[in-house]
């Protein structure tokens, strides 16, 4: 995730240079970012609905949505990480200039 490689195919991406290389590089960013951010929204109605009901784990005797509240977590997590994805390629347009380390 460091260099953009774990959101992004670079196949199509180095045949390109400049504007259309940073057009493409925020195109699938954002195709990206919104995947994430539904995952967000709909995994947070999900584990709110689990909250509702009140079902509980066989196993654990745990509630069901404290396990699913990985999911909303991880997709919020994920959409900050696209956002500043599409910062930098908007900025620099360049994958390894500008890197968020």
């Amino acid at each position: 995730m460091r260099k953009g490689g774990h959101i992004r195919v670079d196949v199509v991406v180095n045949l390109l240079s400049g504007k259309k290389k940073a057009a493409v590089i925020v195109l699938g960013t954002l195709i990206g970012g919104f995947f994430s951010f539904f995952l967000f929204y709909f995994s947070l109605k999900y584990a709110a609905f689990l909250k509702e009901s009140g079902e509980v784990s066989i196993t654990t005797d745990i509630a069901e949505y404290i396990y699913f509240l990985a999911l909303p977590l991880g997709g919020f997590l994920l959409s900050i990480r696209y956002i500043q994805e599409i910062i930098r390629a908007l900025k620099y347009g360049d994958q390894n200039k500008g890197e968020i380390k």
